[in-house]
């Protein structure tokens, strides 16, 4: 993913990552690469992997450590991290209006008609049932997740819940449109796009960025 002033850099790793270990990682992520255990480790060496090389589109560089459960990109780099199984994504932009990215990758069918019930309204999901296959739950379930990544940090002790984040999606284009008017305040917007690696896969993200300049108080994210 880059968008038309190359500031904009997505990259999908897989099961090769995992078999080269953490020897890629650099040396503060092998650090905390040591403190995890199982599954934990192929998770962070997905993530990390990804991370690394959604910033070397950018020409940028360096570790990416951790602030409490959230990776912490380095200075000037804002970035996002994702895995499921045994693939990995991140997202990475030096954007100057851009506030926050998220970025998710799902599996297509893991979600159930009862779960789905939970996190979508009934517009999204009438869209779903019209295509017969378990792809268009996907992606709402992805974009929401990625929606989450960009938008919690603001909302520390009220983050959006599923429902509220309501998605649009082109499946004709890569485009997607949210609506959260209670999360997004005046002068900013969120948009995404999303993508399918191979049959199973789908990668959403999730861009928040300023269309107006700040007001008085800005809009800042918790640490």
């Amino acid at each position: 993913m880059r968008d038309a002033d190359r500031n904009f850099s997505l990259a999908v790793v897989g099961p090769a990552a995992l078999a080269r270990g953490p020897d890629t990682l650099a040396a503060e992520e092998r650090g905390l690469w040591h403190l995890l255990a199982g599954r934990r480790r192929d998770d962070f060496l997905l993530g990390r992997t990804a991370a690394a090389r959604a910033m070397a589109g950018l020409g940028a560089a360096g570790p990416v450590l951790r602030s409490g459960r959230r990776p912490r990109f380095p200075a000037g780099v804002r970035g996002s991290i994702s895995h499921t199984g045994h693939w990995g994504a991140a997202l990475a932009t030096r954007h100057p209006e851009v506030l926050r990215v998220g970025v998710d990758i799902e599996r297509t069918g893991r979600l159930s008609a009862g779960a789905a019930a939970l996190v979508c309204c009934p517009a999204e999901l009438e869209w779903a049932a019209e295509e017969d296959t378990p792809l268009r739950l996907t992606v709402l379930f992805s974009a929401k997740e990625a929606a989450y990544k960009a938008l919690e940090p603001y909302h520390p002790l009220h983050p959006p819940l599923p429902r509220d984040l309501r998605v649009e999606v082109e499946m004709t284009g890569p485009r997607i449109g949210y609506r959260a008017p209670l999360h997004v305040p005046p002068g900013h917007e969120l948009s995404g796009t999303y993508l399918r690696r191979g049959a199973g896969l789908v990668v959403t993200t999730a861009v928040l960025r300023a269309t107006a300049p700040p007001g008085p108080q800005g809009f800042r994210p918790y640490n």
